[in-house]
């Protein structure tokens, strides 16, 4: 089974409105969470949740649903619990969720441009225990790292904070 919804702000689409709820469906044993960034990652999570014997909530972030980008014509499903490197660096780790992996991006383009500093982006695509490993691999040759998700600071991003 796949449930799929738009949440965040920006568009007032009635009871998702400005809301983010992976945090809530992360907590609930055997469901999946797929939060993609880019088209091709829909594309390869929705064919991975369709196939996947386990429920899957499918969230898609609505100021995401304008962005245009390369989808592969024949591409397979994605792994869930692979993560993205969506920009290589070794002096900090921002780890960001949907829309927040391109904030980020665009955060570490400007720490590198104004600071010399070069930061990694993480991208976890689907959160459950094993997308946090992609991320913790990462900031451990760091030893720093900031995450960012669009709503409060609660649940999987409340647990990166130490």
């Amino acid at each position: 089974m796949v449930i799929r919804m738009p949440q965040g702000a920006g568009h007032q689409l009635g009871p998702t409105h400005s809301h983010s709820l992976e945090a809530v469906y992360l907590h609930v044993p055997g469901l999946l969470v797929a939060v993609p960034t880019t088209a091709a990652d829909a594309k390869g999570l929705l064919k991975a949740a369709i196939l996947d014997d386990n429920p899957v909530i499918f969230i898609e972030h609505e100021s995401l649903y304008g962005q245009r980008g390369e989808v592969p014509d024949n591409g397979g499903p994605m792994r869930f619990g692979e993560a993205a490197v969506r920009r290589e660096g070794d002096d900090v780790t921002l780890i960001g969720i949907s829309r927040m992996a391109l904030t980020a991006e665009k955060a570490a383009e400007e720490l590198a441009a104004d600071h010399e500093v070069e930061a990694e982006v993480i991208d976890p695509r689907t959160l459950r225990s094993t997308s946090t490993r992609s991320s913790s691999r990462s900031a451990r040759p760091t030893a720093r790292w900031w995450s960012r998700r669009a709503g409060p600071t609660v649940g999987w991003a409340r647990t990166w904070r130490r």
